[in-house]
């Protein structure tokens, strides 16, 4: 068993779903930036498929679409076969932890009534400051 952790993008939004046995599941693919190509220059991007169960999916649905998603989980090689028929193999983390940031709003604003739920959630609590959610849109 190979154990990852995942910081990236959410490709879309997450949607709650029920197995037959009534257990919930979000899948949500997650755009990670994979290093800069040497020639182009030009910065590699590796989707990752992360996949929640209980608290977790609960957790992977309430992300947005280019919302931060970090996650830790299980790392797997999924492979299916594409509606051409081609086999197909991609990465797959089965997450133990979900969190999802959000960007903080330009000039600090939030809307009225808003908390700090609005700004992270996850199966994960911060433990330290280096756990606190951040501006991702400030220049360095």
């Amino acid at each position: 068993m190979i154990v990852a952790s995942i910081h990236g993008r959410a490709a879309r939004d997450g949607e709650l779903r029920q197995s037959k046995s009534g257990k919930s599941w979000c899948r949500v693919s997650v755009a990670c930036e994979a290093g800069t190509d040497r020639q182009s220059g030009e910065t590699l991007t590796q989707w990752v498929s992360v996949v929640g169960f209980g608290r977790q999916a609960e957790d992977l649905a309430r992300a947005e679409k280019g919302q931060t998603v970090s996650a830790i989980g299980r790392l797997e090689v999924s492979k299916w076969a594409g509606q051409d028929g081609e086999q197909r193999e991609g990465l797959q983390l089965i997450a133990d932890s979900v969190l999802t940031l959000r960007s903080a709003r330009p000039g600090g604003r939030r809307p009225k009534g808003s908390g700090d739920r609005d700004d992270y959630s996850g199966s994960h609590r911060a433990q330290s400051p280096a756990d606190l959610p951040f501006n991702d849109e400030l220049a360095f």
